[in-house]
């Protein structure tokens, strides 16, 4: 049935309950939705992702531009034409992760290459963008324009048995259809490929590079393991920017009557600080930085004792922040 769509009714009738089971060709429905022909569709997208591959190889600059003018082309299609069969939430996070993948195409001089579980509020704090080498990936890989960089990196040695997406963005960039960023900042978690992925990404595109490791076990030694290598990556990106970044999670803060009223109507949830910096800012609203002393915590606990909520609060607040900026 994987080649299908199923529809399920149900019906009463003499006391007898009657199922209806209606099957229709997965085409039928899908020109049913959209108008168009899927088979004719994928055709467009391959005969796209055949032109990306096959100037790679003659004109690195050409293939780009046909990249980023294909992906633009495509958010116009979220914004204007978009799929009925998508709920507004989905059609708005299409939209979105497009203008996520674009931009570094765009201004790779303010981009920053990433894992995905970089604390990447950090990186938007000093105007960097995420660069993901994941996301990025599977674009490349929905564009049918994977295969030709998956053969580079395995002709120039990278294991077959390494991670995919990895191993098509690596190869993409030996190519030179992905541009360089200004710098790299990676995490340990999930995968192994990142010891290897992103190394390799900073030797070949010659940028700094900065690694948070994360411990497995969780316990208050690691939190604060971690917590002073984040306070190192604000050094690192201070340096590589030229920005100095403040403190955008202090929740420490006083307010004027005009922004109480806007907080009643537009306070995020669960670790709001940065977040909220940055509505107020994209608000036009006026924030001004006072140096306090601050003495150690009396009683209570953070709620970053661990581990296992730090890597919650850098992904949630993360998407938190890129979501409220493209809004």
């Amino acid at each position: 049935m994987e080649n299908h769509c199923c529809i399920f009714a149900f019906y009463k009738k003499e006391e007898y309950d009657v199922k209806c089971f209606l099957c229709l060709n997965k085409e039928e429905k899908w020109k049913q939705t959209t108008g168009q022909d899927e088979d004719e569709n994928m055709k467009i997208i391959e005969t796209y992702g055949n032109y990306i591959e096959k100037w790679s190889n003659e004109n690195p600059g050409r293939a780009r531009w046909l990249l980023k003018t294909g992906w633009k082309a495509q958010n116009l299609k979220f914004r204007f034409a978009p799929d009925k069969r998508l709920m507004p939430a989905e059609q708005y996070l299409a939209r979105l992760m497009m203008d996520t993948m674009i931009r570094p195409l765009e201004r790779p001089e303010e981009s920053a290459i990433v894992s995905i579980f970089t604390p990447c509020e950090i990186l938007q704090e000093a105007g960097l963008h995420p660069y993901n080498v994941e996301g990025f990936s599977c674009y490349l890989s929905a564009s049918k324009a994977e295969r030709a960089f998956l053969q580079q990196a395995e002709n120039t040695g990278i294991s077959e048995t390494l991670c995919s997406y990895h191993k098509t963005f690596i190869g993409a960039a030996q190519k030179k259809v992905l541009p360089k960023p200004k710098c790299i900042v990676y995490t340990n978690l999930t995968c192994d490929a990142n010891l290897l992925t992103f190394k390799k990404l900073a030797k070949m595109y010659d940028v700094p590079i900065f690694a948070i490791d994360v411990p497995m076990q969780q316990n208050e030694d690691n939190v604060q393991y971690v917590a002073d290598q984040l306070r190192k990556l604000k050094d690192f990106i201070e340096e590589c920017t030229g920005k100095k970044i403040t403190d955008p999670t202090s929740g420490m803060r006083m307010v004027g009557r005009d922004v109480i009223g806007f907080y009643a109507k537009n306070y995020p949830k669960d670790y709001p600080e940065p977040e909220s910096t940055v509505r107020l800012i994209r608000h036009k609203r006026k924030i001004e930085e006072v140096p306090v002393i601050m003495r150690e915590r009396a009683e209570g606990v953070s709620s970053l004792s661990s581990v296992r909520h730090s890597v919650y609060y850098m992904i949630k607040v993360s998407i938190a922040i890129l979501v409220e900026k493209w809004r």
